[in-house]
């Protein structure tokens, strides 16, 4: 990646960060158990965790980052649209179609991106907003887990394994409800 697709990229990168991070914070602060558990094995969690607040935790964590890395792959492959869109502006393409070359930018983001300037970037945007993620992961942890408590467990606030099998069965039917909520979170003003 020569150093005018790097400032292109990062150019994007800088003006898009901000619409990514209310994504984040959008997306999180509508979680749904419902959404939270739509692709959970419940046989591998019930092997591996016996108390609620373990058990959550790992979901909580393992959908937020899947969540992440969708966005900011989106985020690159818009990089490198823009970075294509932008270099056949200003030259001529005289071999190939521009979807071509959005792919072979997209190509050399995805080889050169994990990149320092990226990377520090990413740092930097997301700075002022860790401290809002983080009180809203633990507002939304707690939500999330006094719902499952009432739904999900025993009186004496044990997991209640088949009520949670059949609700992961259940919501193995509304397995979109995840991307669902993600295609809302984008397309909201």
């Amino acid at each position: 990646m020569n150093e005018t697709e790097t400032q292109l990229a990062l150019r994007y990168i800088r003006a898009e960060l901000p619409d990514l991070q209310r994504q984040r914070i959008v997306l999180r602060a509508n979680l749904t158990l419902e959404a939270l558990f739509c692709s959970v094995n419940p046989y591998h969690l019930r092997a591996t965790y016996n108390v609620v607040p373990c058990l959550m935790s790992h979901v909580y964590e393992r959908y937020t980052v899947e969540c992440d890395e969708q966005l900011f792959a989106e985020l690159l492959q818009g990089a490198a649209s823009y970075v294509s869109r932008e270099l056949s502006c200003c030259h001529s393409i005289e071999n190939g179609s521009s979807d071509l070359h959005e792919k072979a930018a997209f190509t050399r983001l995805g080889i050169h991106m994990p990149h320092k300037g990226i990377i520090d970037l990413f740092a930097y945007v997301t700075l002022p907003h860790r401290a809002e993620l983080a009180a809203q992961h633990d507002r939304n942890l707690t939500r999330l887990m006094r719902q499952f408590y009432q739904q999900l467990c025993t009186d004496d606030a044990a997991i209640d394994w088949q009520r949670l099998i059949r609700f992961i069965s259940k919501s193995d039917s509304l397995i979109n409800a995840n991307t669902q909520l993600l295609t809302n979170q984008r397309t909201a003003p």
